[in-house]
């Protein structure tokens, strides 16, 4: 398994922050959106954790989230571009990279 540490940066104004809700369905928050778009790329589930919470409409310019991924040969560049790319244009990741594995 593979600890992956990523930075992101958000716009929250349409979001309900950045932990998940049952309020999904109807406004999203910023960890619904990312975990799908993850899950989406790698086809496993991706629980996500972050470093901090925000609330809504409060935007991000460097908040801290790792996962683990199940495969180990991951090129991380790709990972981050095809985030990007299915992420909305108010959610960007900036920086993907390798973590210690006991990295939280």
């Amino acid at each position: 398994m593979y600890n992956i540490k990523m930075t992101i940066a958000y716009d929250g104004t349409r979001f309900l922050g950045w932990q998940k809700t049952n309020l999904d369905a109807v406004q999203p928050s910023v960890e619904y959106v990312i975990q799908n778009c993850l899950e989406q790329i790698l086809q496993h589930p991706v629980p996500v954790q972050a470093a901090s919470r925000t609330d809504r409409g409060v935007h991000a310019e460097g908040q801290v989230i790792n996962f683990i991924a199940h495969k180990e040969a991951l090129d991380l560049e790709k990972l981050q571009h095809s985030l990007n790319c299915l992420l909305p244009p108010d959610i960007r990741c900036l920086l993907a990279e390798a973590a210690d594995a006991h990295f939280h």
